[in-house]
């Protein structure tokens, strides 16, 4: 039940956190090319010059983590991929860690044996 009340909340949350990231940082994209544009036509100062190119530094690689972050957020195929998965693994282990997985482990493999036995005596009876 925790698990499916989580999903559910993330895979509501995703559109709205791609947006957000995305919008926040194309605007701090804008910015940082309004700041750049600014520091190249005011000549007159160097010191404001230099102030004005370091905020735009520090907007655009903002900018650039936000947009990278929006991009890399999955969507909600991967996001249901990915809990599949989850519970596909919970379900082996689970079952990995059972009595009767290793009472049909250890007959399975004593009939794999059995069966490559007989294969290796029809070999050697070949050979001969």
């Amino acid at each position: 039940m925790e698990l499916a009340l989580l999903v559910y909340g993330i895979l509501h949350l995703l559109p709205a956190a791609v947006q957000f990231f995305g919008w926040v940082g194309v605007i701090l994209l804008l910015i940082a090319l309004v700041y750049y544009i600014e520091s190249i036509h005011n000549r007159t100062n160097d010191d404001t010059e230099i102030a004005l190119l370091k905020t735009s530094k520090k907007f655009f690689w903002i900018g650039a983590a936000m947009c990278t972050i929006a991009i890399i957020i999955p969507g909600k195929k991967t996001t249901y991929l990915m809990v599949g998965a989850y519970i596909g693994q919970n379900v082996v282990t689970s079952v990995a860690n059972s009595e009767t997985y290793d009472k049909a482990s250890k007959v399975l493999s004593k009939k794999i044996n059995e069966e490559l036995d007989k294969m290796l005596e029809d070999k050697q009876d070949g050979k001969k």
